[in-house]
């Protein structure tokens, strides 16, 4: 059990025993209070880490700042993927002794995001999975006119064709607003350019150094991933007070990642580009008020 599941059931409790904010304030300085006089700690179940090199850091900023000039903040974006275990639990619990982790989940989605350094323009996120059509898709009526663009994979990966099919529809409906746009992406093999672009300059950012150069490494994502688990929590105990046995379905971790993409903010995102110090003096009068998901999620994100 993590912070957010207990925050969230002690929500619901109080609702039930007609307890109201005036009464009992569930902030998160109530859960700490909570746990320290229950003896609950916070026990890592596993983790990992890594660092990049200052100098690479410094030099890479540098020449993308010179790129980046060039443009204005409204037509700079970012393209990224990662891994979604939509089913995992969290990776911590809360508890008066050490617990052993359950056998983890291993289900998994890849999401690509893409959006601008101002946050006006968020796209709509890809979803990749193994099946074409999934059952719960009911032959693609269930995702029909939902802002998402489903592809499927092998093995669940981004393939080449499924980002030049994408980059080829980015550039057209940059075409169609007439604007000449930055993109941003990481140099992995599978963003390959395949088509001629007459709107959109691709720069693949160098190697090793993405989590500190790149927008949506830089909290965009984990700020998507925290929403996306306050989804998954709400599922779970519903199903749980409910009885229900089966898992989450691929439809339904779509509309929890369409409901958390929606829910970041366009100043949650600018704060991340700001975070990154890419873009040069452009944007440091940018407000830093909106940090809501991206500092509370760093011991509970889900993979």
């Amino acid at each position: 059990m993590a912070d957010d599941v207990l925050l969230l059931k002690a929500h619901e409790l109080a609702e039930r025993l007609g307890i109201d904010a005036t009464q009992l304030r569930l902030s998160n300085g109530w859960l700490q209070s909570f746990k320290k006089r229950n003896g609950i700690r916070s026990h890592t179940l596993h983790g990992e880490g890594g660092a990049v090199e200052a100098d690479e850091v410094r030099d890479a900023r540098l020449e993308l700042q010179e790129l980046v000039a060039q443009f204005t903040p409204e037509n700079v974006f970012n393209f990224d993927e990662t891994a979604l275990f939509y089913r995992l639990a969290p990776n911590r619990t809360l508890a008066t002794t050490i617990r052993k982790g359950k056998k983890k989940e291993k289900q998994r989605l890849t999401l690509a995001f893409c959006c601008n350094a101002t946050g006006s323009d968020k796209l709509d996120p890809i979803v990749i999975g193994t099946a074409k059509n999934p059952r719960c898709f009911k032959k693609g009526a269930a995702i029909k006119g939902k802002p998402i663009l489903y592809k499927s994979s092998k093995n669940a990966w981004m393939t080449s064709v499924i980002f030049d099919e994408w980059l080829h529809l980015f550039n057209m409906r940059m075409a169609a607003a007439n604007r000449k746009v930055l993109l941003l992406v990481d140099n992995a093999s599978c963003h390959k350019i395949l088509r001629n672009l007459t709107h959109v300059t691709v720069h693949f950012l160098p190697p090793n150094i993405t989590s500190a150069v790149q927008p949506l490494d830089a909290g965009i994502i984990r700020s998507f991933k925290a929403r996306y688990r306050k989804y998954f929590v709400r599922w779970c105990l519903d199903a749980l007070e409910a009885n229900i046995t089966r898992k989450l379905n691929v439809l339904e971790a779509v509309q929890f990642s369409i409901d958390a993409w929606a829910g970041v903010t366009p100043t949650t995102i600018t704060n991340c580009w700001v975070k990154t110090r890419i873009l040069g003096g452009k944007m440091l009068g940018r407000t830093r008020a909106d940090t809501d998901y991206i500092e509370e999620v760093s011991s509970n994100e889900m993979e």
